[in-house]
Formats: structure tokens, C-alpha cells, sequence
């Protein structure tokens, strides 16, 4: 009897295993479904939002072509930036630049970074402007061409970046483009172009045009920025402040002792530049502080200054002393074949001359108030030396037996809103 019991225990715990095994099955069972339910029902959003997505690039600005070939796209994206492919020969591709319409009387500036490939053959190219019909050819900026000089072209290297400046001021401009990085930022200069806006042109491009062998050139337009210019531009800015002097620009001595028992002092006094020469024993010196500069000059570059001419000691014996005065600002230019030019402003009480050749302008205010300040002296460059290009020295001191006199504010800037 009592192993009958056993055996109805062991069947009972085995019935309630198999249930419970059936149970747990049933539970896995529903929950797999419920997952997939889920997984069917995830919207395309959710889906999306677990991937990673590349945002569509921005869509192209407007393109022109010359060409009928199209085997190959007349644009496209490299890590260089956007290449420009002429198709058949004597062809050519511009592209716009976008939000910007060409008008007189606007002042912007436009910066352009990029590279040619001639094919072994002669093209133009560079920045442009346009009117808006496809097949039109380009009025370049620049007059910039591959393999071959025509019309007194410059030929570029192929490969090789160019950085290329296009100022545009009341109707007119100036292209000025170099290597290694643009002009005012220190470029090496190829070419420097100025002249009108073409009135029937309203758009602003970068072409590559006339190709002879448009099957084997293209160019590369690595970036482009435009600047609005504001009407006046400071280039260089020196207002002697002790705290700063000689830290933002750098500025020597020039002392000339003659005979005199002590050379020429220059100090920063009360934030004024002081040039000062006592015991000069009838010799002539000279006294100057310098700074070497690399600024560009066109016909709107402008010079401003205050100075005081305190006092001043003529030499005696002496027949010609037109060159010696207690304030001299002179200035040191180049021009396009390299030549030195050189411009003295000079101040004293004595009177003097004015002296005009072909390298050297001496312009003399000779009936200056003995130590009165003469505040915001201001001098275009263009009226002295209308070939300048190049601004390489300043220097501010005075010539003489014994002087005396100050400098303050001096700067150099465009005066963009005014044309001459």
C-alpha cells in the first residue's frame, strides 16, 4: 500500500513539471512575438534616426559652358575643390558665383584660391565677369593665360595655386593676384590689372575659356569670399603709446652724428614721438626712427599725421639748406619696374622750396607756428607719385644742426568711397 502512494507522488510531480515546462514555452513564445510585433510597427523615422545620414551637399551655382561635349561632367566635386572641365577644343566653362549682382556702385571685395591645368596648350583663365547668357565669352579680371603670352598675357604654372584679389570700388577695379597666399597677406605678385567695369557684364565668375585643348585642361576653384570694403580702410595705424610701441610694429634708429658732441635722441614722451638734437656744433645730423612695411598703394592711399616743429638751429657757412628741418616724414615707395621712390614732407619756420624729379618729391611747409601742433596733415599718394604700387619705409625725424619736434597718430589708409 505504501509503494502505491510513492508511485502516485512521483506521477502527480511529473504531470505538474511537464505543465510548468509547457507554461515557460508558451511565455517565451509570446514574448519573441511581442518583439517582432514591435519591429513591424517601427515607423520609417525611428528607423532613420538609428543610421547614419549624410546631408545632401548644397546645389551647385549656375553653371555656362562653350562646349557640346558632354562624355564628361562640365563640373565636379574634388577634395581640391570645384573642377572645371572644358569639353571640345576651343571651349570653355564658367561658373557664378552666387547671391551677388555686379553694379557700379558697389564696393566689395572678392577673393579667389585656384589652380589651372593647360593640357600643354594655351587657355585663359581666372576670376571674370559676365553678363547672364550661356554661350557669352568672359570678360576676364585678370590677363592670365597657360602655355602661351598673348596681348601681353602673364603665363601661369599649371598646378600651382594662385590667390587672386579683385577689389571693386564705385565702377572700377583692381585685380591684383600672387603665390603662396594673396597680396595683402604677403603674396609673391604675378599680375596687377586695373580698370573699368564692362557695362554690359552683371555677374561675377571664374572661368576657364578658349582652350586649345579643352579635352585635356581644366581648372579648380578651391574657395571664393566676398568682403564688403568700407569706406575707409586703415592699412597701418601708429599712435606712439608707450604701453605698445615697437611691439605690434617694429621701428629702428637711424642716427647720423656728425660732428656734434652728442647724436639725436628719440623718445616716446606723453605718447608722442619726441626727435630731439642739442650740441650739434654746427655739423649736420640726422635723426630718424624707421619701419620697414610691404602695404599696397593705388589711387585712393592715403597719408594722415599731427606733428610740432618746436625749434630749430640753421647751420652757418652752409649755402643750400633746403634739406634739413626740425620734421621730416618721409616715405619710401616702389613702382612696377622696382625703381625707388621717395617723398619728403618737411616743416619748419625758415621757409623753403619744393623739389619735384623723377624719384625724390620734397614738399615744404616752411611757416609752421614755432611749437604748435599741426593736427591731421593729411597727403594722397597718387598726387606725389601717381606710379606707386608699393609703400616700403616710413620715417619720422628731422635734419640739421639743433631741432626739435614731435609725431603722433600716424596712419596710412584707403579712402574708398572717392575716386580721382
Amino acid at each position: 500500500m505504501e509503494h502505491k502512494r510513492k508511485n502516485i507522488w512521483w506521477l502527480i510531480a511529473a504531470q505538474v513539471l511537464i505543465i510548468a515546462l509547457f507554461y515557460l514555452a508558451y511565455l517565451i513564445g509570446r514574448e519573441n512575438k511581442n518583439k517582432n510585433e514591435v519591429s513591424e510597427n517601427k515607423t520609417p523615422t525611428e528607423v532613420d534616426t538609428s543610421q547614419n545620414k549624410t546631408e545632401n551637399p548644397p546645389p551647385p551655382p549656375p553653371i555656362s559652358q562653350n562646349t557640346d561635349d558632354t562624355s564628361k561632367p562640365i563640373m565636379e566635386q574634388t577634395p581640391d575643390g570645384t573642377k572645371l572641365n572644358p569639353g571640345n577644343n576651343n571651349g570653355g566653362v564658367k561658373l557664378y558665383m552666387p547671391n551677388y549682382i555686379l553694379k557700379k556702385d558697389k564696393s566689395n571685395e572678392f577673393c579667389f584660391r585656384w589652380k589651372v591645368k593647360g593640357g600643354g596648350g594655351y587657355s585663359k583663365v581666372g576670376p571674370a565677369m559676365s553678363d547672364n547668357r550661356n554661350n557669352s565669352a568672359p570678360v576676364f579680371f585678370t590677363n592670365l593665360t597657360t602655355s602661351v603670352s598673348k596681348s601681353g598675357s602673364v603665363v601661369v604654372t599649371e598646378e600651382r595655386w594662385y590667390y587672386t584679389r579683385v577689389t571693386i570700388i564705385n565702377g572700377e577695379y583692381e585685380a591684383v593676384t600672387a603665390c603662396n597666399t594673396y597680396d595683402n597677406k604677403g603674396g609673391n605678385i604675378i599680375q596687377q590689372e586695373s580698370h573699368k567695369i564692362n557695362e554690359n557684364c552683371n555677374q561675377v565668375a571664374f572661368a576657364i575659356w578658349d582652350c586649345q585643348y579643352a579635352d585635356k585642361c581644366s581648372a579648380v576653384l578651391n574657395s571664393y569670399k566676398i568682403n564688403k570694403i568700407k569706406d575707409e580702410e586703415v592699412l597701418f595705424f601708429e599712435k606712439f603709446d608707450l604701453k605698445y610701441f615697437n611691439k605690434n610694429e617694429i621701428w629702428n634708429e637711424n642716427i647720423v652724428k656728425g660732428c656734434s658732441k652728442s647724436p639725436g635722441m628719440l623718445n616716446i614722451e606723453y605718447d608722442k614721438l619726441h626727435i630731439l638734437q642739442k650740441n650739434s656744433g654746427n655739423c649736420l645730423n640726422k635723426t630718424f626712427k624707421e619701419t620697414e612695411q610691404n602695404i599696397r598703394v593705388n589711387e585712393n592711399t592715403m597719408i594722415s599725421f599731427d606733428v610740432k616743429p618746436v625749434s630749430f638751429t640753421p647751420r652757418t657757412g652752409v649755402s643750400d639748406i633746403q634739406d634739413e628741418h626740425p620734421a621730416i616724414a618721409m616715405f619710401t615707395f616702389l613702382n612696377n619696374k622696382g625703381d625707388t621712390l621717395v617723398l619728403k614732407i618737411c616743416y619748419n619756420f625758415n621757409g623753403g622750396r619744393d623739389i619735384h624729379k623723377p624719384n625724390l618729391y620734397r614738399k615744404v611747409f616752411g611757416n609752421c607756428v614755432q611749437s604748435q601742433w599741426k593736427t591731421n596733415e593729411t597727403f594722397r599718394i597718387y598726387e606725389f607719385f601717381p606710379e606707386s604700387t608699393r609703400l616700403i619705409k616710413i620715417s619720422l625725424g628731422g635734419s640739421g644742426g639743433d631741432y626739435e619736434s614731435y609725431f603722433d597718430n600716424l596712419k596710412i589708409f584707403f579712402k574708398n568711397n572717392v575716386r580721382y
